[in-house]
């Protein structure tokens, strides 16, 4: 798709496409990106609204997300999109209407019937979370980690050991998945199945240190603890130059290269879009994926944005336009260009 869009300029409606994959792999800001080149010709379009209304509410929140809903609402629409957005008004809303809208929609939206069982569990009504769940064959990671969740729970109410060793097993099928294994919720998985299998050592510094959000508890321990894992306390408390020197340590090639996926993934979501920048380069060197240049790409802008607004130094959008122009990619001069031009226009030096 990448391919066509660069050399098809035309194909404007790929760039929703392209949105939507990115949204998918939870690159927000790169979505975002991407759709708006598509919304600057078509700014009334159902679909493109919609997902920037998603955006909104992953960045944001539901309440920052409803405005771009009630811009919908005075489209005419057809009717499967009239059910798509009053499914998502109710997520919007934290839940309020689930019970009457949801039911409508579990036959045409299988994501009514996932945020159907979360409205359950977040009220603790768990045997009708459970009712649904066992019609539920999980296809995607949030299925398997809904349906795993709500076994957990009624395994412990009924103190069902079956319940409990499936809940486990479908924690560790996400924690081990290639797709998942060095993403948040890949290693949450991971560290639960532990838990739930009784391996508590790890498991149990892993979920009160990470979940709970105790961020300096847990860097303390996972610097203690060999594997990629450790460094994720790293960004929470903005210390991206330990986790990157944990990199440039690293003698074992497998590790390395987790360790530069945590860092490039975790440092862009928390906005240190300088390390992210150089993480995203050496995964390019590595694997020459669209998704790596787009992830280096977003950094790159990402700190443009930073030194425009004195958050980053000239010494950073240096080296990173030289990291730019030395990968060769066909878009790198537009980026590469407009940032110079801007430096030039504001008598900044980047040489």
């Amino acid at each position: 798709m990448k391919k066509i869009d660069v050399t098809i300029r035309n194909m404007i409606a790929l760039n929703v496409y392209m949105a939507m994959c990115y949204y998918k792999m939870d690159f927000f800001d790169v979505a975002q990106e991407v759709l708006s080149v598509y919304l600057r010709s078509f700014p009334n379009s159902p679909a493109a609204l919609n997902l920037k209304a998603c955006i909104t509410f992953k960045t944001y929140n539901g309440k920052a997300a409803l405005p771009e809903v009630d811009v919908l609402q005075r489209v005419s629409l057809y009717p499967a999109a009239k059910e798509l957005l009053r499914h998502n008004q109710v997520v919007f809303n934290d839940g309020d209407g689930a019970l009457q809208v949801f039911p409508g929609l579990m036959d045409t939206l299988p994501e009514a019937g996932i945020n159907l069982i979360l409205y359950h569990l977040k009220r603790e009504d768990i045997e009708s979370a459970m009712t649904l769940c066992n019609d539920l064959e999980p296809q995607t990671t949030t299925e398997f980690l809904v349906k795993a969740v709500t076994l957990a729970y009624w395994g412990q109410m009924k103190e069902s050991k079956d319940h409990l060793k499936t809940a486990e097993h479908f924690f560790k099928m996400v924690g081990e998945s290639p797709y998942d294994t060095d993403t948040i919720p890949g290693r949450q998985s991971m560290a639960c199945s532990l838990f739930l299998s009784g391996q508590y050592d790890d498991a149990l510094v892993y979920l009160n240190s990470i979940q709970c959000g105790m961020w300096k508890e847990a860097e303390e321990h996972f610097l203690a603890i060999a594997g990629a894992d450790r460094d994720k306390p790293t960004f929470k408390n903005r210390k991206p130059l330990m986790a990157w020197d944990m990199y440039t340590r690293s003698t074992d090639p497998k590790e390395s290269f987790n360790i530069l996926r945590i860092i490039a993934m975790d440092c862009y979501t928390v906005g240190e879009f300088y390390y992210a920048a150089k993480a995203f380069d050496g995964l390019e060197k590595i694997d020459p994926s669209p998704e790596n240049w787009q992830g280096k790409r977003g950094a790159a802008c990402g700190l443009f944005r930073m030194l425009a607004q004195g958050k980053a130094t000239n010494e950073q959008m240096a080296e990173i336009l030289q990291m730019l122009d030395r990968g060769n990619h066909p878009q790198a001069d537009f980026v590469t260009s407009t940032i110079r031009k801007w430096a030039k226009d504001n008598d900044i030096n980047l040489e």
